[in-house]
């Protein structure tokens, strides 16, 4: 018995083809679903199951590699200056990593800085207790500018650790005698992907 393989719109009574059916099997002619609402873009994507074109139970990636992705980005304009060698908190936030992909992520840190005498060191910190110099430092902007200047940072490689942080900014001056200044605060953690 042969197959119709015909390329047309309207079958052998002139009607258009409309009651193309649900495919069984991979390869099948098929049909889209336009009533459905996709899913949402989530980790490394995923191609589904359903026979649909343009499956409905397929995922677009959340990370850098479909050209969008999360970003997690905190801001802060206040002015905060720590002097002597001991460390403080001059910034943090509470920031959800649950809509970065698992695995890597890379930090950045802007800020606008100064140091009064020698160095003025400024860690970016995941985790730890509220309001206390802790948690695992993740990324360090520096300077010995005795004026302000825009200085920034960024740090490949960093553990996601996919859970919601605490994220803090620290400061300190490398003497005793040192005062670090600090402005314009600006962190972003983002996808590993296209570093």
């Amino acid at each position: 018995m042969a197959k119709d393989v015909a390329l047309r719109e309207l079958d052998q009574s002139g009607f258009r083809i409309s009651n193309l059916g649900d495919p069984k099997a991979a390869g099948d002619a098929t049909k889209t679903d336009n009533a459905t609402v996709p899913k949402a873009n989530s980790g490394n994507g995923a191609a589904g199951v359903s026979l649909l074109a343009a499956p409905v139970d397929h995922v677009h990636p959340a990370d850098g590699s479909a050209g969008g992705g999360a970003i997690v980005c905190v801001d802060d304009p206040s002015y905060q200056t720590v002097t002597g060698v001991a460390e403080d908190v001059v910034f943090e936030a509470f920031v959800d990593l649950t809509a970065l992909p698992a695995g890597e992520m890379k930090v950045a840190i802007g800020a606008i800085v100064k140091a009064s005498v020698g160095n003025a060191i400024f860690n970016v910190r995941l985790g730890g207790s509220a309001g206390q110099p802790d948690g695992n430092v993740v990324a360090v902007l520096s300077t010995n500018s005795a004026a302000f200047l825009g200085s920034e940072v960024t740090v490949f490689h960093v553990a996601n650790p996919g859970t919601a942080q605490l994220l803090k900014i620290t400061g300190h001056a490398d003497s005793a005698a040192g005062v670090a200044h600090i402005y314009g605060k600006s962190v972003q953690l983002r996808p590993q992907s296209g570093a």
